[in-house]
């Protein structure tokens, strides 16, 4: 399974999925989404603009993951945060893949991504299927009024 961390505004929601899907199609492995990041709401810098699951209005087919599938890859931020980032490193080496240490080519089948991912390339191969993933929704589309 890959589960990629959504962050950021529609843009990067759109790269994180693409290089998600990417992934789990070269591994013919499930691709699952955590939006856990999204969904705090915890006091951050000043300048931090907090942002919404974008991502309701296309036909993506991967699901959110849930609380216990984020869990077997992280640990959840409920304390300081130099210890929880000591403890991620210590105890899930090898199972999360942060964009600024991991070229996609080095993720395996089982892991959790965490990045921007915003390189055309890692999905080019995919394209025909991302075009349908990220058309929108009838749902969405209004009709023209007479």
């Amino acid at each position: 399974m890959i589960i990629s961390q959504l962050k950021g505004g529609l843009g990067n929601q759109l790269f994180q999925y693409a290089a998600g899907y990417a992934v789990a199609k070269k591994w013919q492995t499930d691709l699952k989404l955590d939006v856990l990041y999204l969904h705090n709401r915890s006091k951050r810098s000043e300048f931090f603009s907090y942002r919404n699951y974008a991502l309701d209005y296309f036909n993506i087919s991967a699901p959110i993951a849930s609380n216990k599938e984020i869990l077997s890859f992280t640990i959840p931020m409920t304390m300081n945060r130099k210890l929880h980032h000591f403890l991620c490193k210590l105890m899930f080496f090898g199972k999360v893949y942060p964009e600024k240490k991991y070229t996609i080519d080095e993720i395996p089948c089982h892991a959790y991504m965490i990045g921007y991912w915003q390189q055309p390339t890692i999905f080019s191969t995919y394209l025909p299927d991302l075009s349908r993933e990220f058309s929108i929704k009838k749902d969405f589309i209004s009709s023209p009024t007479d």
